[in-house]
């Protein structure tokens, strides 16, 4: 990235020379022929005042343009890791049927699960070498 960004910078600077030496030389004479286009209208002192106007006119037009093409160009986001609305809307739907049936389950074997708490419980409770046992196996 480091590279093109360098090249990038060679670049505008080769065409900036390039660049000022060519608009040296037409701005000279576009400024000329300007001038004596006014001189055939307007008195010498006016007309070099409206040349001048013109001139720089144009220059600020040209710096307008070279900011348009120099600034750096937007990068579109990239949507391959991004699932679509469809896909999340089934995902969605998957994981809410999971949840039912899994609420079902749950709802039918309530007194099985609750009896089987009680036991671990009360079995953790009583027994020290149990609980020993259980928090060297949880513990990192």
């Amino acid at each position: 990235m480091l590279n093109r960004f360098i090249a990038r910078i060679a670049v505008a600077v080769a065409l900036a020379l390039i660049g000022v030496v060519a608009g040296w030389i037409a701005l000279a004479f576009f400024s000329y022929a300007i001038y004596l286009a006014f001189l055939n209208v307007l008195a010498p002192a006016v007309a070099a005042a409206v040349t001048a106007v013109v001139v720089i006119a144009a220059a600020i037009l040209l710096m307008g343009i070279v900011r348009l093409a120099l600034r750096p160009r937007r990068r579109r986001r990239r949507t391959a890791g991004i699932p679509s609305l469809e896909e999340c809307e089934t995902a969605a739907e998957a994981g809410s049927e999971l949840g039912r049936k899994i609420r079902d389950i749950a709802a039918a074997n309530s007194g099985g699960g609750l009896l089987a708490a009680l036991v671990a419980g009360f079995a953790v409770g009583v027994s020290p070498k149990l609980r020993a046992f259980l928090q060297a196996i949880l513990k990192p």
